[in-house]
């Protein structure tokens, strides 16, 4: 009987179902988008920062982070580390690594690569060692030992196109080591630990225990000991670190660099999984907070839509529930039929769902490896339906159809049957349900405004900050990052070094034109006429070194002279100021002929001083910080401050293989020990623009779909309201209302709901805007509130429109057949 039952329960589903194609169709899509975007970006998350490393023990491997003041992970000093390392008793098989970037040199290319300096342990984590030779020994970490190096798969899949002959064989690694480097192993594929890895090589004493408390950065990783919990290593770990500075007090200096701060400031910590330590920044908190919230919203917004489209259906359906009720049919009975087509529409629309999400997370892959698979990333970055997102679809499911089915069928079989066989559909109608239907309506109104204004303001910050990179042509221009370490032993080398790298540029016939830009991070200076009390009290400011015509980077002279060949090592100290700087430093007064007395020691213990002689207007290219449209530079000359970095910027119109070439050789033939990084500033703005376009074209794929399922919903929830008041709508035109009145009395009420819903919206996002106002200025905010009032006014016609067509509708029927509507 039961069984009977079932199948008989199931027919009407479908029976109900087949009669509105539309709406099945409708209702399914809403679904399908609003949860496939949801599940997207949850499994975005998920595997970004919480998926476990698959890999022997991964559930177990940790890594140590110094805490910043802000809970973010930081290196920690070599120095400082070794000196608690043998104290840790909650981990094993621990280890350190420091990333580097190096150009390996293969024939006549130069191929950047990304690799680690690390204890010869790290190999151990594969599951099945090395694919090719062998790993890391204990031995290669001696002083005295052959330098070596084990591959990636990927790069030796790239580099030498798979050939396992390259086992044996030797490869210069300029800036790491002075001497050829022996390939002796090739990892497994997919094998990149501790994140993009392209070759490892054994990390020496001076890393893993230094003589010299200096600042050299390393990130330690480890295994948690058996039945260990991560809560108690965190606590020895930050225990041993608040002891070490004890130890080793650090005096903050003003002058010194971000990173200096952050290495410096350590004194407790934390361990964290690798994919949790990306969730320790506050940066992407607060992303990923955003994006999980408006995933949800999306959600919401979905499950609202097809509330109102499946209340509108029942709503039609009142009277035969109330019959069937009469004539005693189980009310159980009737809850499980009332519920059968929002479960169809629930499994249905999951599963594609499931499917489109699946779409899109392999469409992230393919964004990921085609923009950033030269960058690298991180190993674990695999993005594909998982068991959590099929237990994330599977819960929202539930929850679909508990709150769009379950609570309003429960509610109609218990409802006031009397009055509706007596007055019918209109007897169910109250107070109650008609503000429900109206608190709906806001509700929809309120969650789109908020969704479109967060991908519009998204999009506009996007744009804005992809548009500062643009105020520099790029075409033929390329730089060469150099870093030289420790690789001379005072200024003056290092700036002959330099000089030789311009001499050879510039007498290269490929090259129309040499610029070399120092960094010296932030300096004290001291105003002339002005007495400090401490040290503290000095101001800082970023200071850069320059040779050549600094228009290149997009500063021109607003005023005085520029920096040229004569002012070096033997000439009077000049310097050139950015428009921003002389405002602040002299509001009222020429900034030429002022004095500067600026730190040229790390320290900040030595001064001289400086003659300002110009001032340039501010250059994108001056700062780090993307949102700031203001400035403030101090410039000097390249032989009268020295750097220990140095970009040296290039204009040719050779192909980029040669110019990459010929930078290379430059400056590695110089010296083969220093860092470098080639930039191509096309590819790179390419890039950028690329990613700024994508992101913007799927914020806008989102919040389209977002905005045309809202005019569903709210379309659904308008008819449901007009059909409830039929009879209303008869016996006011009956009793000698007019149309016009009758359907602006629907359009003011309309009005007023989407007022309340965008104020709602207003008061929601207001904090967001005040934070990018505050972090970026009104450059950055004013774009996305304009685009967004006129988004805004665009969705309130759209809304005015859902209003007014069922009411243009019901107005055609004449009265009488209004007042017999049941």
């Amino acid at each position: 009987m039961m069984r009977f039952s079932f199948k008989t329960d199931i027919k009407y589903t479908f029976r109900q179902l087949a009669k509105s194609p539309g709406f099945m169709m409708l209702s399914t899509l809403v679904l399908a988008g609003g949860l496939s975007l949801c599940l997207y970006i949850f499994t975005f998350i998920y595997t970004i920062g919480f998926k476990p490393i698959e890999l022997p023990s991964g559930e177990r491997i940790v890594e140590i982070c110094g805490e910043s003041r802000f809970g973010s992970c930081v290196p920690l000093k070599a120095f400082e580390f070794a000196s608690i390392r043998d104290d840790i008793t909650t981990l094993e098989n621990i280890g350190i690594y420091q990333d580097f970037s190096v150009y390996m040199k293969t024939e006549d290319l130069y191929l950047e690569t990304t690799g680690v300096r690390t204890e010869w342990n790290m190999l151990q984590l594969a599951e099945h060692g090395a694919l090719h030779g062998r790993t890391l020994l204990e031995a290669d970490q001696l002083p005295d030992a052959e330098p070596v190096a084990v591959l990636s798969f990927n790069f030796w899949q790239l580099a030498f196109d798979g050939d396992p002959n390259v086992i044996g064989s030797y490869v210069e690694l300029d800036g790491v080591l002075t001497e050829l480097t022996q390939i002796v192993g090739i990892m497994p594929e997919g094998f990149t630990f501790p994140r993009w890895t392209d070759l490892w090589v054994p990390a020496g004493p001076d890393l893993i225990d230094p003589a010299v408390n200096d600042m050299t950065p390393m990130r330690p990783f480890a295994l948690l000991k058996p039945d260990v919990p991560v809560s108690a290593a965190t606590n020895e770990i930050s225990n041993l670190l608040g002891r070490m500075r004890q130890q080793f007090p650090i005096e903050s200096r003003a002058q010194d660099s971000i990173n200096q701060r952050l290495l410096n400031s350590v004194d407790s910590g934390f361990v964290t999984t690798l994919p949790q330590r990306n969730m320790h920044d506050l940066g992407n908190q607060l992303a990923f907070g955003i994006l999980g919230m408006l995933a949800l919203m999306l959600f919401l917004l979905a499950c609202i839509n097809i509330g109102t489209l499946l209340l509108a259906r029942t709503n039609e359906r009142m009277k035969d529930v109330s019959i069937r009720v009469a004539l005693g049919a189980p009310r159980m009975r009737l809850l499980v039929q009332c519920m059968g087509e929002s479960i169809v529409i629930a499994i249905v629309g999951t599963v594609l769902a499931v499917l489109l999400s699946g779409l899109l997370l392999e469409g992230m892959n393919v964004f990921l490896n085609a923009t950033l698979g030269d960058e690298g990333l991180e190993f674990w970055w695999d993005f594909r339906i998982q068991e959590f997102t099929l237990l994330v679809a599977l819960l929202f499911a539930t929850l679909t159809v508990l709150a769009t089915s379950a609570w309003p069928a429960w509610k109609l079989i218990n409802g006031d049957f009397n009055s509706v066989m007596r007055d019918g559909t209109r007897g169910a109608v109250g107070l109650h349900t008609s503000r429900f239907s109206k608190v709906l309506v806001v509700v929809a109104i309120a969650l789109i405004s908020i969704v479109l204004y967060s991908f519009i303001a998204t999009m506009t910050v996007l744009w804005s900050i992809a548009s500062t990179a643009r105020l520099v042509d790029p075409e033929g221009i390329y730089s060469v990052e150099i870093s030289t370490m420790s690789q001379f032993n005072s200024g003056e080398e290092r700036l002959q070094f330099y000089q030789s790298i311009q001499e050879r540029l510039r007498n290269n016939p490929d090259v129309t034109e040499v610029f070399m830009l120092g960094l010296t991070g932030y300096r004290s200076f001291e105003l002339a006429g002005v007495d400090y009390l401490s040290q503290q009290d000095k101001p800082v400011a970023p200071v850069q070194v320059y040779s050549g015509d600094i228009d290149f980077i997009g500063a021109n002279l607003l005023e005085g002279r520029l920096l040229n060949e004569g002012d070096n090592e033997n000439s009077v100290r000049v310097a050139l100021v950015s428009r921003s700087m002389a405002q602040q430093l002299w509001p009222d007064q020429s900034s030429i002929g002022q004095s500067l007395n600026i730190a040229v020691d790390e320290f900040g213990e030595s001064f001289e001083p400086f003659t300002v002689v110009g001032m340039v207007s501010d250059s994108p290219v001056d700062s780090n910080d993307i949102f700031r449209q203001e400035h403030e530079m101090i410039y000097l000359p390249l032989g009268q401050m020295d750097s220990g970095q140095i970009t040296a910027i290039v204009s040719s119109t050779s192909p980029p293989q040669a110019v990459t070439g010929l930078l290379g050789e430059t400056v590695l033939s110089l010296n083969s020990g220093v860092s470098i990084n080639i930039v191509s500033w096309v590819e790179d703005r390419q890039l950028i623009s690329f990613v700024t376009l994508s992101a913007v074209l799927t914020f806008t794929a989102i919040g389209v779909f977002a905005f045309l399922i809202s005019l569903a919903g709210i379309f659904g929830l308008t008819k449901n309201s007009i059909l409830l008041r039929l009879q209303e709508i008869g016996t006011q035109r009956a009793l000698g209302a007019t149309d016009s009145r009758i359907g602006q009395s629907f359009i003011n009420q309309g009005a007023r709901q989407v007022i309340i819903g965008v104020l709602i919206a207003v008061v929601v996002c207001a904090p967001f805007s005040y934070f990018v106002y505050s972090l970026a200025g009104p450059d950055y905010v004013m774009p996305g509130v304009v685009t967004s009032a006129i988004a805004f006014v665009f969705f309130f016609a759209c809304i005015l429109l859902a209003i007014y067509y069922p009411v243009r509708s019901a107005l055609q029927s004449e009265p009488a057949e209004l007042l017999r509507y049941q």
